[in-house]
This record gives structure tokens, sequence and C-alpha cells, in this order.
């Protein structure tokens, strides 16, 4: 009997031992547990701060929105930016004040005929009038062009070569610029610097239907240069245009001028 209570009472330390052992923790899982639970809290902390940011910055930008409506002008209202402290950014204030702009020019656009100079003037900074001008009406001309009734000098000159523009139209060809400019009052005897008129220029070029509109309009056809008081039919001659040569002595042009080196028209084209 006395065996068997021994064996009893070590089998009974055995069992203990073996309960004991089971709920002996390691300390390394004891740490590993510890730490997650620790970073479990810090980023249910890091949660919980961003979205309490997000509803402020929510609740700043409504905030703003609803300051800033428009009345009068039927429409939603303009949602401004606003940075992560809720103030308006440089971008908003700026279309603020464009939009203050336009409703200024509206208003005087809008504004009746008679009191559209008040309104200008509210517009202004400053309070600042300024008198307008009735707009002139505009004009048809031949040539297609609509341009505005104004008082220009039509035989204005170059400051280089004394130039004005029937000289150059002739100079260029330009047949319907040429009758646009003769109706209009254009020198047709004009000179430039070289002492050459609008039939000269046009003659030399070989712009025969500039010069056939310039004989029709009156234009002098034994006009001479300057220096060597050469005619235009010398000078298509020595530059052997050929149609106008044809066109010049069907008018009778002068067949024996002679310019200053003693050259008749003859022998300036076979020279």
């Amino acid at each position: 009997q006395l065996q068997q209570q021994v064996a009893q009472q070590q089998q009974q330390q055995q069992q203990q031992q073996q309960f004991q052992s089971s709920n002996i923790v390691h300390p390394s899982s004891m740490l590993l547990a510890q730490q997650q639970q620790a970073q479990s809290a810090q980023q249910l902390q890091q949660l919980h701060a961003q979205a309490q940011a997000a509803h402020c910055t929510q609740h700043a930008q409504v905030q703003v929105a609803t300051q800033t409506q428009q009345p009068q002008t039927g429409g939603p209202p303009a949602l401004i930016p606003v940075d992560a402290s809720g103030m308006p950014t440089k971008v908003a204030k700026k279309s603020d004040k464009s939009r203050k702009e336009k409703n200024r020019l509206a208003g005087v656009r809008q504004a009746p005929a008679g009191q559209q100079s008040a309104a200008a003037a509210a517009a202004v900074p400053g309070g600042y009038q300024f008198e307008a001008s009735p707009a002139p009406a505009p004009i048809q001309y031949p040539a297609g062009n609509v341009v505005q009734e104004r008082q220009i000098d039509v035989d204005s000159e170059t400051d280089s070569n004394h130039d004005t523009a029937l000289t150059l139209a002739c100079a260029g060809g330009h047949e319907e610029l040429v009758e646009l400019l003769i109706s209009r009052g254009a020198n047709i005897e004009h000179k430039d610097k070289k002492g050459f008129t609008p039939l000269i220029l046009a003659a030399t070029a070989g712009h025969e239907k500039v010069v056939e509109t310039l004989l029709r309009h009156g234009a002098e056809m034994e006009a001479q240069s300057e220096r060597t008081k050469d005619t235009p039919l010398s000078l298509v001659c020595s530059g052997g245009r050929y149609e106008v040569v044809e066109l010049l002595l069907d008018m009778n042009a002068n067949r024996e001028n002679r310019n200053v080196p003693d050259y008749t028209p003859l022998s300036l084209a076979a020279s």
C-alpha cells in the first residue's frame, strides 16, 4: 500500500509539472506579441487622424464655396480651391478679380446708349471719363475693299526714294490698284528721286496694261528722267520691252528723242 501511495504521489507530481510547463510562455514570444499589438494601435491612430483631417478640409471648402456664391447669375456656386489650412489659393483670388472686371464691362455693354458714358466712368478705376468719337461710316471702293473714311494723303512720299503709292503700284504692275489711286486723285506725273514718273516705271518694268491705263488717264508720254533725259520710249527700247515699244509707237511717241549721251530710241535698242 505504501508503494502504491508513493507511486500515486509521483504520478501526481509529474502531472503538475506537465501542467506548469504547458502554461509557461517563452519570453521572445511575449515580446513579439507586444510589438504587434503596439503597431496595430499606432496604425489605428494614424487612420483616425487622416479621417479627421479630410473631414476638416471638406468642411472648409463648403464654407468658402457658400461665402463666394455670385447672386443674380442663375448658375451653380463656384468652388474656390483652398490649401491645407483652408485659405483660398492665389488662383482663386485672380479668378475673382477677373470676374469683377467682366461684370463691370458687361454693365457698360448692356447700358442704354445715353447712359454708356456714365457706365464706362463707373467701370474705370478712379472714375475717369473718356470722350469717345463717333465711328466713321465705311465706304465701298471699286476694288471691293471696305475701309474707313479718313483724311489720307494719297501722294505721301517715302523718305528714301520719294516714292508714292501710285509709283510703287505702277512699278509692281497692280492695274486695279493704279485705277483706284488715280480715281482718288493721285498725282499721275509725280517724279521719284531719279525723276521717274509712274509711266516710266510701268514702261521699264514691261507692264503693258498699266501703261495703257496711265495713257488713258492722260499721263505725259514724253516725260523725261532728271539726269539722263530719257523718255519712256527710250527706256523701253534700252530694256527690250517689245510689247510696250509697240504700244508707245502706236500712240505716236517721239522716235527721235535724244538723251544726255545723245542716244535715240533706235540707238538704245540696237546697242
